[in-house]
């Protein structure tokens, strides 16, 4: 599973682990959660610290990853659920050109993909579980590009790695292989979004829908996907009243969940991927600032730039939101999260 910014969340098992990546020091928080009891014991923090600020972090089984805005942007650590953190894998090289603002696994654990805040946007090297970051891949034609980029996605086929920025058509998508890398851009949709879609971009767990979050009304645009043939038909907006940030489809591809920094904070919706967007749930109001991703049958986890940092809720794709768990201790600070199973 891929979650650079936004994609298809894991069922989440009755206890894992939550990496939650921050903008103070340690940069990276993990404790164990559970989906009856809430929030569990804290691990101890990395012997070598990531380099800075961190926006994201992303999971892959028995490694877990931040993207930080300071040089050498990326660092990454072997994980086990009962000693933590490991020793931090070598320092890629060469280093992003740029400002690292998403990165992740590719859906088969061997190559890290991600987006820098401006051109060239887009990067990717291979990934090994014994030595680390390896060969940069090459950049694909990137003509026609401009903008912000705050969010990626690779399809859980992983066929496909999608990108938005801030500037019209607001999202791209390019052909991905594990072997050749980046392939020629897919064709912009035949009917754009409405206004900049640069908040997040997720693919549905099926990799036959990809949806884009952003400013403007309505806030969320869905397209058919075909990894040969590219965007299909968009799909009727869902009746929506806030901004929305990060997005995520359920494991069993039933629900979405937006997140917004404005109330409601939390939204969501029953999902088909015939129909589209189907009935609201109710909604948590509580702004959290950044991403809510939905582990199907178990929880939604939330963060924000306020105390206490990181929440969660239960959640059903069925029934929506449940009552919010305790807070967990300490907090520390948090930019996004992902579970580890």
């Amino acid at each position: 599973m891929v979650s650079i910014g936004g994609a298809v969340a894991p069922p989440l098992a009755a206890t894992t682990t939550v990496f939650s990546s921050s903008g103070t020091t340690p940069f990276i928080h993990a404790r164990r959660f559970n989906a009856t009891t809430g929030w569990g014991t804290k691990y101890a923090n990395p012997a070598t610290l990531p380099p800075g600020n961190s926006l994201t972090v992303a999971y892959k089984p028995g490694v877990v990853m931040t993207a930080s805005i300071t040089t050498p942007f990326l660092a990454a650590y072997p994980w086990n659920d009962v000693t933590g953190f490991g020793a931090r894998y070598a320092t890629l090289s060469p280093a992003p050109t740029g400002t690292v603002v998403a990165a992740g696994f590719n859906a088969t654990g061997t190559a890290v993909v991600g987006v820098l805040s401006a051109s060239p946007w887009v990067f990717a090297y291979a990934w090994s579980d014994v030595t680390g970051f390896g060969a940069r891949y090459a950049t694909p034609d990137l003509t026609g590009i401009a903008g912000n980029s705050n969010s990626c996605s690779i399809s859980p086929d992983n066929k496909a790695f999608a990108f938005t920025t801030s500037t019209s058509p607001w999202i791209y998508v390019f052909p991905w292989d594990d072997v050749a890398g980046f392939g020629a851009r897919y064709a912009n949709p035949s009917v754009l979004p409405n206004a900049a879609r640069n908040n997040n971009v997720a693919f549905s767990p099926s990799s036959s829908v990809i949806i884009a979050s952003g400013t403007g009304t309505p806030n969320l645009s869905a397209y058919a996907w075909n990894s040969i043939t590219g965007f299909g038909t968009a799909y009727a907006a869902p009746a929506e009243i806030a901004t929305s940030g990060r997005i995520s489809f359920s494991a069993d591809g039933l629900a979405v969940v937006s997140c917004s920094s404005t109330n409601p904070g939390l939204q969501g919706w029953q999902w088909s991927d015939v129909t589209g967007f189907g009935t609201k749930f109710t909604s948590v109001n509580l702004p959290v600032t950044g991403g809510a991703p939905t582990l199907d049958g178990a929880a939604v986890v939330a963060n924000d730039s306020a105390t206490p940092f990181i929440q969660g809720w239960p959640f059903n794709s069925t029934t929506g939101f449940g009552t919010r768990y305790s807070a967990p201790t300490p907090a520390g600070t948090a930019t996004a999260w992902v579970a580890s199973n």
